[in-house]
């Protein structure tokens, strides 16, 4: 686990101060909450971001997969909705999260 968190944070590293990355192809799904502070009107902010991890659920005939008779790589999928409500002076962005898991019939 301790390398799938190390890939979303190099992602982390390009873009310091996103509100969202994505790394996929990781064999898993998690979100890692981060935190930074930015200068705001005379006062400093904190802000907070996710580093979401997701595995790759697709599939395909030949895929290298079911060539090696292994299962998806992950078989949940997420959903992110982003929110913004118009309040001063606060760190008012919302990320919604949940993990969607398909039926298996």
């Amino acid at each position: 686990m301790g390398g799938k968190v190390n890939a979303a944070e190099k992602l982390r590293l390009i873009t310091p101060t996103a509100d969202a990355t994505f790394s996929a192809h990781l064999h898993t799904t998690g979100r890692i909450p981060i935190k930074w502070y930015e200068a705001g009107r005379g006062q400093i902010l904190e802000r907070l971001g996710y580093d979401y991890m997701i595995g790759s659920a697709l599939t395909w005939n030949g895929s290298y997969a079911e060539e090696k008779a292994k299962r998806s790589a992950a078989e949940e999928h997420i959903s992110v909705t982003f929110t913004v409500r118009d309040t001063r002076g606060s760190d008012n962005r919302r990320q919604y999260y949940r993990v969607i898991i398909p039926n298996k019939g």
